[in-house]
């Protein structure tokens, strides 16, 4: 049973029939029940699904920091940051066939945006720190830094948000890799972008390398 808003010319919530009406962000929506398949998945659709598989655990693994980086492009596609960022990085970010599928590390986006990326950045591991350097004349105005970094287990993450200004050329950021918590080496994946609060505008992330530590 459904029920109808504002009389006929309104919008329902409920199934009639195959087709189901709900609300999605303020917005009625209508949607098909899903019909029964009775032919097995191709391979396409089963890459497909296996594209979604592993890009859904790195987002979920990450999810604050996404929220982050992609929230101007979820508000400018009326999506969640997560759904946002899935779009993108399941499209752009998975490499190899199926069913040999994998993150394309330098390919990833873990922030979108219409802002100057940062330029010639490099990072390396001293002593628990990630050294970030990008070149500082290229930057733009009022900017700050955005930087995020994990193992590539994902066990171990960390970001910064905000604390230096484009034009220093360089940030921190703590990752402590003690012996004790990782007593075989691991490999670091990081990134950086901008963001301007004050406009309300983000760059898209940049790949800064992998560091073997």
């Amino acid at each position: 049973m459904a029920i109808i808003k504002n009389g006929i010319n309104g919008s329902f919530f409920g199934k009639v029939g195959s087709v189901i009406g709900y609300e999605w962000r303020g917005i009625p929506v209508m949607r098909g029940l899903p019909k029964k398949r009775t032919s097995p998945p191709s391979e396409k659709e089963l890459a497909n699904r296996e594209r979604m598989r592993i890009m859904q655990k790195f987002l979920q693994d990450s999810k604050n920091f996404i929220d982050l980086g992609f929230q101007l492009e979820a508000k400018a596609r009326n999506m969640s940051a997560f759904n946002a960022a899935m779009s993108y990085n399941k499209k752009y970010a998975i490499t190899g066939s199926y069913p040999d599928l994998k993150i394309d590390y330098e390919k990833l986006l873990v922030s979108k945006g219409l802002l100057i990326t940062p330029t010639n950045p490099s990072v390396a591991y001293v002593e628990g720190t990630l050294h970030f350097k990008w070149d500082a004349v290229a930057a733009p105005t009022k900017v700050r830094t955005l930087l995020f970094a994990f193992t590539e287990d994902r066990e171990y993450m960390n970001a910064s948000y905000g604390l230096v200004y484009g034009d220093s050329g360089e940030d921190l950021l703590e990752f402590d890799l003690s012996e004790s918590n990782y007593p075989n080496a691991v490999r670091i994946h990081s990134y950086i972008a901008f963001i301007n609060v004050m406009n309300d505008a983000i760059s898209n992330s940049v790949y800064c390398g992998v560091i073997e530590s």
